[in-house]
This record gives structure tokens, sequence and C-alpha cells, in this order.
């Protein structure tokens, strides 16, 4: 394992640009990602502009670039990069045991366990804690190894999931950053629905949104309602059971997928009934009031890039359905499941631990297609006007 430094200067006529640096792993291809500080520009003036990273022995290659956004032009000199080897030291013992806690729970639980190097990761992390003096010092060494084992998996510092879990606040309110889902009607027959992502672990907000979420398709369904378009293509993931438990009169009752393994074997269910949303036999979120449509509907489901995680849970629990068709582009690949784990000083682990599966139990894990591939084109909304146009055909 080497760290890396980069430094390069440009030239600008305006706006702001920045330096960054990342690996490229089977993996996970932003491995490692940094950027420099970002610098704004007036007028004609030179920069330097600094990075600092890693390159180890799983990235297949190692990528540095500068990004400049904004008002005038940018001239990048070639950069100068220094390459070293990170010296092999011991850290604290207080620090070699906590590593060893982290290792001895993920090498145990992973989805892709039997795959990894595990010693490789284990000897890179001591040697990246080696001048650490507490454990907080860590947090960052071990969210580096979580994403060198799967690019789902990630770690919350105590704090960082303490604000998770209670909302952002100490009153027990809903979060204050909670976005909600939007819609509009079309036309006397069809709806327009934006369903963003909720990632929160506070009880009162996941309630909060999945709750809205309902009222608002019972505000929208008017007589005549006999379509619906979902657009994900902003749902960037959360807690999905508030969003099946939320679109769960869209849906309707029944087995909508699976967190299983890649090769498609210890296939647990999940789906909506009567108002709540389920995992095996146990409900997740109870809507306080349910709610049923008025009439059988056609759904259209948008997907994109952004669409992630949990996300892609709700585009996998409409597919299969004989009233439903996807439009757009590929998913953001992030089709597993992850399941939280303490370690000892409250910071919490979000480890990959199964793939999603849809109501036929076929396996996913990487980015999901949807059933009509719809390129974007300036000025237009293709995807929305392709599900509008297949919707319209339909009446």
């Amino acid at each position: 394992m080497d760290s890396v430094s980069a430094q390069t200067t440009v030239y600008l006529t305006g706006g702001t640009v920045y330096l960054y640096l990342h690996g490229r792993s089977p993996r996970n291809d932003y491995l490692g990602y940094r950027e420099s500080a970002r610098i704004t520009a007036t007028g004609d003036t030179s920069v330097i502009l600094k990075i600092d990273g890693l390159a180890t022995t799983d990235m297949e290659d190692v990528i540095i670039g500068v990004y400049h956004y904004g008002e005038g032009a940018a001239k990048v000199s070639p950069p100068a990069v220094e390459r070293r080897p990170v010296a092999v030291m011991a850290p604290t013992p207080q620090i070699a045991s906590y590593i060893d806690e982290f290792f001895d729970l993920v090498r145990e639980q992973a989805l892709d366990r039997d795959s990894v190097n595990w010693e490789v990761l284990r000897q890179d992390a001591y040697a990246l804690s080696a001048t650490a003096d507490s454990l907080s010092d860590i947090h960052d060494v071990l969210e580096f190894t979580l994403r060198r084992i799967d690019r789902h998996s990630s770690l919350q510092p105590p704090a960082v999931h303490r604000g998770w879990a209670t909302g952002n606040n100490d009153d027990d309110a809903i979060d204050p950053n909670l976005k909600y889902a939007t819609g509009r009607r079309v036309d006397d027959h069809m709806v327009y629905l934006s369903m963003p992502g909720v990632s929160s672990g506070h009880d009162k907000t996941l309630q909060a949104y999945a709750d809205s979420l309902t009222r608002l398709i019972e505000r929208l369904d008017q007589p005549g309602t006999s379509e619906w378009v979902l657009d994900l293509r902003r749902n960037t993931g959360g807690n999905c059971w508030a969003m099946l438990a939320g679109i769960g009169p869209l849906l309707g009752d029944g087995v909508c997928g699976y967190f299983m393994q890649r090769d498609g074997s210890a296939a647990s269910g999940w789906w909506y009934w009567e108002g709540a949303s389920w995992y095996r036999r146990r409900q997740q979120l109870v809507l306080t009031e349910p709610y049923v449509l008025r009439q059988p509907s056609r759904i259209a489901v948008l997907y994109g890039p952004k669409t992630s995680s949990s996300g892609e849970v709700v585009a996998i629990a409409f597919r299969g359905l004989p009233n439903s068709r996807s439009f757009g582009q590929a998913t953001g690949g992030y089709s597993t499941g992850n399941r939280t784990f303490y370690l000892s000083d409250g910071a919490a682990i979000l480890l990959t631990v199964s793939v999603y599966g849809d109501r036929d139990k076929v396996p996913f894990g990487a980015k999901i297609q949807p059933d009509e591939v719809v390129s974007p084109i300036k000025g237009l909304d293709a995807p929305a006007e392709a599900a509008a146009a297949w919707l319209r055909r339909g009446r």
C-alpha cells in the first residue's frame, strides 16, 4: 500500500476548480475518493491544487483529475505525482484491539467474505492507524476498509449515528431535513408522483414520511384515476420500510421482493400487507391510516443512475406486476441489503450482507435495467414522456 500525493497549477479566467483522486477496483470504481479545497476565481489568476490519497493492491489504477465549473476557462499544467510506501508500523494496543473487533465482526458477516483477502486488509488497517491516538482517529480507516470490501458498506461514527437515530434533534421531533414526496395530476386519468429517499433511523421521522406519502396518494386519487407515474430518479435510498409502507397503495398486498445470497439461496421476503411493510413475518412500519386505491391502476416507474439502495428496493417491488412498466436509465447499482452492527465505541457498521431479489426470486446485486431504456434529451423529460405515452396507449 502506497500513499499518493498530487499537485498541479491551474490558470483560471473564472469559475471554480478542484483536484480529485480515487482508485478503481473490481469492487468499487471510486475507492478512497478525495477532493482538494475548491478555489473560485473572478478574473485571470493561477492556483495551486494539492491532494493526498492511497494506492492499494486491489486498485486496478488511480485516477487523478481536475474539475472546473462556472464561467471562464481553466488551463491545467501536467500534475506532479509522488508515490511512496506507507511505513509498516504497529498501532497502540487499544487501537489494534479495536481494529480486531471490527474485523472479527465484518469477516463473519460480509456478503462476499469468501472472496476477500482479509489479512491484507487487516495489515493495511494497522499501518494506516499507526499514528492514531484515539478510536475516533481511525473511523476513516475503517470506512476506507469497508469500501474495499463492498461499495455499499459504510461506517457511521458515534455522533453521526446518533443524529441518524434521533432525527438530528434533541426533542424527538421529525427530522427537519426530511424531504417529502410531491405529486400532481397530469389529466383526468393520470397522476405524477416524485418519491425521494428517507435516510433516517428515527421512528417519528419514518412514520411522517410514510404517512405523508399515503395521504398524498389519497388526495390525488380522484374518480377516474387509473394511471400513475412513479418517479424514483432522485431516490438515493435510506429506509426501505418507510418507503414500502408509504407507496403500498400502489403496490397492493403481497410479497414484492426478497433479500438473498447471490446464488438465490437464503431468500427472506419483504412485502406490503394491509397498511404495513413486512420483513419475513414481522411488521416493520404500520401506516396511521391505510388507504386502498379507488380502482385497479397501471403504473409507470421511472429510474436512473441516482436511484440507489432502498430506492432500488422500490424499483424491484414493482417489477413483475402485470400492470407496471419501467422507463429511463439503469439504476446506481446498489441493489444490496445492509445490516447494522455496532462497535464498542458506538460506531455503526452498515454492512452489505445480501442482494435484492424480485418477486420471482431473481437475484440482482448490481444495476437494474428498466424495461424500456430512454436516453436523455436536452430540454425534454424523455423518460416521463415515454411513460405517459405508454399509459395513454392503454386507455
